[in-house]
């Protein structure tokens, strides 16, 4: 049964591992380079349609093999997995946030900086953290937690209330239901 699907395997792996491998390069490249991304950006969808072309002349001519009903079970997903389906679904399961920043502002007190951050829940935009970061060197881009940081539900809801000053934790306060 296997070797009826043979093409499709072998079509499968060839075009998600070319996508893994242009995606890894890609992502090594920091933006340094627009070439690269231009390459990417162009090599990619070059790579899916000839997988997709490839996967409508393998399944026109072995039709009446892939889509019996013994072999369908195999075969669908195998059709499937020829497509950028499954790595779009790994990436946004396992790769994207589920929160995003919004807002990012710098104060200046006199001997050192308060950047202001504001995240969104992806979901339905609404507020998902304030923070606040102390920073006493411009060039030092992380800084110490400041402050009073809020944490909300996906409703809305404070669930946490987290006091800091210059790094240290000095309160949290849980606001559960």
């Amino acid at each position: 049964m296997m070797n009826k699907l043979t093409r499709l395997i072998i079509l499968s792996i060839i075009a998600n591992l070319t996508t893994i491998i242009l995606c890894l390069h890609a992502g090594t490249q920091g933006g340094e380079s627009y070439t690269d991304w231009i390459t990417f950006l162009l090599l990619l969808p070059v790579v899916w349609i000839i997988s997709l072309i490839l996967l409508i002349v393998f399944s026109y001519k072995n039709r009446k093999i892939y889509f019996q009903r013994a072999i369908l079970k195999w075969s669908v997903p195998l059709i499937l997995c020829c497509t950028p389906v499954p790595i779009c679904i790994i990436y946004s399961s396992f790769f994207v946030s589920s929160t995003y920043p919004v807002e990012s502002d710098t104060l200046d007190h006199h001997d050192y900086l308060l950047r202001h951050e504001e995240w969104l829940y992806r979901s339905n935009n609404k507020m998902a953290v304030n923070k606040y970061y102390r920073i006493y060197n411009k060039d030092d881009t992380n800084g110490n937690k400041d402050s009073t940081w809020t944490y909300f539900s996906k409703s809305g809801d404070i669930l946490k209330i987290e006091r800091y000053d210059n790094g240290k934790l000095i309160s949290t306060v849980n606001k559960n239901k």
